[in-house]
């Protein structure tokens, strides 16, 4: 098991944390599997792992610096908001699918009246 810092992006917004794992592809999977897939857009829509020997690359320092510091847990509670607001989002665009078909149908049916 190794310390990896990892940057992701919630939202537009960059977040460095650190994850104990056993490899770059399982920090980074602790995060993404917290995010969920929406209609338009995912909770988390990049992840990149780094450890000891990636930690010094131009990429990181340059991401690092313009990521929010947070922990782990900080990390969650954001993700499960974008979720959040992501489902809220695909609900009321369901709905107004629905009602857009009830206001066609009404509209005809009301035209059929008038004749």
């Amino acid at each position: 098991m190794n310390d990896y810092m990892v940057i992701a992006t919630v939202g537009s917004k960059d977040y460095l944390t650190r994850i104990f794992s056993s490899s770059f592809y399982s920090a980074e999977r602790k995060i993404l599997d917290l995010s969920i897939s929406g209609k338009h857009t995912c909770g988390v829509t990049s992840c990149i792992a780094y450890d000891d020997s990636t930690i010094t690359s131009e990429n990181f320092l340059f991401s690092a610096f313009h990521s929010q510091p947070v922990t782990f847990d900080e990390l969650k509670k954001i993700i499960e908001c974008r979720n959040d607001e992501i489902r809220k989002n695909d609900e009321k665009e369901g709905r107004i699918a629905e009602l857009e078909i009830q206001i066609e149908t009404l509209q005809a049916e009301l035209k059929l009246l008038k004749e």
